[in-house]
């Protein structure tokens, strides 16, 4: 900010007076004691243009080389508190400070840019700089005082977000109740979300063999967060359990205010929401697909409606690529497109080389247009879905944002699958957001914890949820699938071949040869556990 006004240290009880002409930041002090150690808290009210106060909250102000005390009135400079000046325009370099909370960053961010730069820059703040933060926290006023109460890997993870402008993140504790099935019930599926887990939650997976019932399930999902309490006993109940959130956060929180649902399936369009089911939701709906989601006129001919799901042309998947790639130009979008990109640049850098660069160009002009329609065609399919994805959900995934996702597998192969679902891990902690994705495919699995896997299955005309019975995240895709499908797997594919085979020949080594060693070691394995079950028979 342009002359920044001094900080001002006042006495603990002092009123703030209200002054106005320009920004003042006034610093109450606290006679709050760590440990018999250290005094270093203040309270920080801004006071803006208008007069107008503003409560930001505590925060604690540590000093290169500052040594512990127990005070007393002949207390040295150097020892127990921090040496600020009664008014100053920023601390100097050997200062540093740190929030103690959540809402002292979220304050803020609320105030702007210009005003969260001005206050956390001149206070030497450690969570918006980070370089700061590294040496500070080997100084023993900042372990015994300053992160007392907060640990470092908060001011490392949400703190930071908030100091430079992001969300706060919030937890998600809910469960979905799926509708009675025609012949009997189904279980309810609970999700959790924690805010800077490692590894990431926020990426829940349901996966289940084809025909369980995923895009059924996902579908009635959709509709059962965008409709109305009458609608329940037709496509489920969503409730959120606020007693395992806590009772600090408002009912609000950690409920969804936007859904964006995505399905490549070039056959279902079951899953599609009419116009009059959005008119009567309150929450904001996109849909990425490859189906119409609207009653439209057709490229060849608008004046014609094309009907509700009736397939996308290369043309309009193109066109409607453009349009999302101009929209990610603006502000933060352009910053979490290219973020995203990242994510696919060992995969997609020959092809994309030309759009990642043509982001920052007037995507207005007809001429780049046409270059970046050239440049898309050129891509294979699956490279054409993850970029109109990816720059789709940067469009439409705002804060507190459900991503509902069907069998992202069906284009990507097992690497490029894998940065998809860390690409989308990542702009959902971006946008405090949550992910279901429902899939067969055991490679998503390995990107995610057991705790964030439901495994489906049918018991006669029920739908059963279960969690695996070991863990995913990083598995082995063999034990994964093994897990997942166990009997589907034992009855089919190469299995059925080596069993086949072990009844042709009387041996282990016989059945090798008869196969001119054309066996994997996973395959030589399983036969060689066939011929003992056969022995012990």
């Amino acid at each position: 900010m342009p002359n920044p006004p001094p900080f001002r240290v006042i006495r603990q009880n002092e009123s703030v007076p209200s002054i106005t002409g320009s920004w003042l930041a006034y610093l109450n002090k606290d006679r709050w004691d760590d440990w018999g150690k250290y005094c270093t808290q203040f309270y920080l009210t801004l006071v803006d243009p208008a007069g107008t106060k503003h409560s930001i909250g505590n925060l604690k102000i540590g000093q290169r080389g500052l040594l512990p005390s127990g005070g007393g009135a002949d207390l040295q400079p150097g020892y127990r508190r921090p040496d600020i000046p009664e008014a100053f325009h920023a601390l100097d370099e050997q200062f540093f400070s740190l929030g103690q909370e959540n809402e002292y960053y979220a304050n803020l961010r609320e105030l702007g840019p210009d005003v969260r730069k001005w206050v956390l820059g001149n206070l030497r703040d450690v969570a918006f700089d980070a370089a700061r933060f590294e040496w500070a926290k080997h100084e023993d006023v900042m372990g015994e005082s300053l992160l007392r109460s907060v640990s470092t890997t908060m001011v490392e993870g949400q703190y930071r977000r908030i100091a430079h402008g992001g969300v706060n993140l919030t937890p998600y504790h809910f469960s979905y109740a799926p509708p009675l099935d025609v012949e009997g019930t189904s279980d309810s599926l609970s999700f959790s979300v924690i805010p800077d887990s490692v590894p990431p939650t926020n990426v829940q997976v349901i996966i289940g063999r084809n025909g369980v019932g995923k895009t059924r399930l996902l579908s009635n999902m959709t509709k059962a967060v965008l409709g109305t309490e009458a609608e329940r006993e037709q496509f489920g109940e969503f409730t959120w359990d606020h007693t395992v959130m806590g009772p600090s956060l408002s009912r609000e929180v950690g409920r969804f205010s936007n859904v964006v649902l995505v399905s490549f399936s070039a056959f279902d369009s079951s899953d599609l929401v009419s116009r009059d089911e959005l008119d009567q939701s309150r929450i904001s709906y996109s849909y990425v697909g490859l189906r119409q989601d609207t009653q439209h006129g057709t490229t060849t001919n608008p004046l014609q409606p094309s009907p509700l799901g009736a397939p996308k042309t290369n043309d309009e998947l193109a066109d409607e690529f453009v349009r999302s790639l101009k929209e990610c130009q603006v502000g933060s979008k352009l910053t979490r497109w290219k973020n995203a990109m990242k994510h696919l640049e060992y995969d997609l850098v020959a092809n994309t080389a030309g759009i990642t660069n043509l982001i920052d160009t007037n995507l207005s002009s007809e001429d780049t247009r046409e270059r970046v329609l050239k440049i898309f065609d050129l891509l294979s399919s699956g490279h054409k879905i993850i970029l109109l994805t990816l720059t789709r959900l940067v469009q439409t995934v705002e804060e507190q944002t459900l991503v509902l996702m069907d069998e992202p597998e069906s284009y990507l192969h097992p690497p490029l699958l894998s940065a998809f679902v860390r690409a989308l891990s990542e702009l959902l902690v971006d946008r405090n957001g949550v992910a279901i994705v429902a899939t067969h495919s055991p490679v998503v699995l390995q990107e995610v914890p057991r705790s964030c896997v439901w495994v489906l299955r049918r018991v006669r005309h029920e739908m059963r949820a279960e969690k695996p019975g070991i863990e995913t995240f990083g598995e082995n895709v063999g034990s994964l699938t093994r897990e997942v499908f166990g009997l589907d797997v034992k009855q089919s594919g190469y299995m059925q071949i080596l069993k086949d085979i072990a009844s042709k020949y009387p041996s282990y080594d016989q059945a090798i040869a008869g196969l001119n060693n054309q066996l994997g070691t996973e395959a030589r394995v399983i036969l060689r556990s066939i011929y003992l079950d056969l022995q012990g028979q």
